[in-house]
């Protein structure tokens, strides 16, 4: 298809009207409802971010392409790292559901293969991210309104799955002093839905916090880059009016890291050479470790860990983080039986303000893992769309 192409609007003739919780009695909040569609296939678009900028509100698609939001009297963005930004201005935000066309950009790129003799030295970039980091980055205290997934798979089939709206204070956001979770606040405001079984070592394994919230910052990624990787191979170099895109390998440098980056992408906004995105894939060798949880002895060996950030640019000319996805895989070893597992942690920044804290009587405990925090049934409205994989799971029986 052309790349000259348009957003394109499917009106279905839909809209959903949905009493807001903040509203006086007899007002109604509008909700509108999108499918996000690649224009060249027709494949849904996932992670698709919508946002109003002038309010720093938002939400996401889901795998299927779908999202909600409320409607406001702003220009609606379209955001995702391979398509071209779209947007609808406020006369056109139609009451109804509409299927949204997005342009992939990989045509309208220029390519420029980059060999090892050409100089392009991407380490200096992630340097001089990490020296900046104040100037590019919001690292103020904020509170950001996120809706928060995880769902755990054993041998591809899910055994966890929630989805919970939370409170997120983090306190001087990229800064290295202090434990993570010393610097991290996290209020539970409701629960979308949830489906719980964490019967066995398998089943109840999880990411701790601290590890959880490194994920979400910037400079200790940036550190990882800089200070424990090496031997950086460029794979290519593209770039359009705004942004340059670059994959690259790297593996870490007098084995301080247990695994090799294979294929990671980043994303530099090409005014400022600020990262709009990134994303590593840490591939790990097969290493067993033996371990013994309730009497039961098995063996672990990580195998592949997939993390992607993404920030937009705000009206103070800073970065934010609006989006955190994680998958990691792993094996486990009873015996002669090998048993795949895989951990999806999906964070979406809905809004952002400033804030000097969660009261400590809101606040849950972060030494326990999250999903003890979450009721093993409790199905309600979701804020983010469910696939059908998805809905399956919450409504089989047991």
């Amino acid at each position: 298809m052309c790349s000259t192409i348009k957003l394109l609007f499917l009106v279905t003739g839909m809209y959903n009207l949905m009493l807001a919780t903040n509203l006086p009695c007899g007002l109604q909040e509008e909700i509108l409802r999108f499918h996000i569609v690649n224009a060249e296939t027709g494949d849904p678009v996932e992670s698709v971010h919508l946002f109003y900028k002038s309010s720093a509100r938002g939400s996401f698609t889901n795998q299927d392409g779908v999202a909600e939001i409320e409607k406001i009297e702003d220009t609606l963005y379209f955001s995702h790292i391979n398509y071209r930004l779209e947007a609808i201005s406020s006369p056109h935000l139609i009451e109804e559901s509409d299927t949204v066309f997005l342009i992939p950009i990989e045509h309208s790129l220029e390519e420029i293969i980059v060999r090892a003799y050409d100089g392009f030295d991407i380490k200096a970039y992630f340097k001089n991210n990490r020296q900046s980091i104040s100037d590019r980055y919001e690292v103020k205290s904020r509170l950001r309104r996120c809706s928060y997934k995880e769902k755990v798979y054993v041998e591809g089939a899910l055994v966890r799955l929630y989805q919970t709206q939370i409170d997120w204070w983090a306190r001087k956001s990229h800064s290295t002093r202090g434990l993570i979770k010393d610097k991290n606040e996290v209020m539970l405001r409701s629960i979308d839905f949830s489906k719980i079984d964490d019967n066995g070592p398998i089943k109840s394994r999880y990411m701790s916090n601290e590890d959880f919230f490194k994920m979400t910052d910037l400079k200790f990624w940036l550190t990882l880059l800089t200070d424990f990787c090496d031997d950086y191979s460029v794979n290519y170099v593209k770039a359009d009016d705004e942004d340059t895109f670059v994959s690259f390998n790297t593996i870490s440098n007098q084995n301080k890291l247990p695994f090799s980056l294979e294929e990671c992408l980043v994303v530099f906004d090409k005014t400022s050479n600020s990262i709009k995105y990134l994303r590593l894939d840490m591939a790990y060798p097969l290493s067993w470790s033996t371990y013994t949880l309730e009497d039961t002895t098995f063996r672990y060996s990580s195998k592949r860990h997939v993390v992607e950030l993404s920030y937009e640019l705000r009206e103070s000319g800073k970065y934010e983080l609006v989006n955190l996805n994680s998958s990691f895989d792993a094996q486990f070893q009873f015996d002669e039986e090998v048993v795949a597992t895989r951990t999806d942690h999906q964070l979406f920044v809905l809004e952002a303000s400033k804030s000097k804290g969660i009261d400590k009587s809101d606040q849950v405990d972060l030494n326990l893992p999250f999903y003890k925090h979450v009721p093993r049934h409790d199905n309600v409205n979701p804020k983010m769309l469910l696939t059908q994989e998805e809905l399956e799971f919450l409504n089989e029986k047991e």
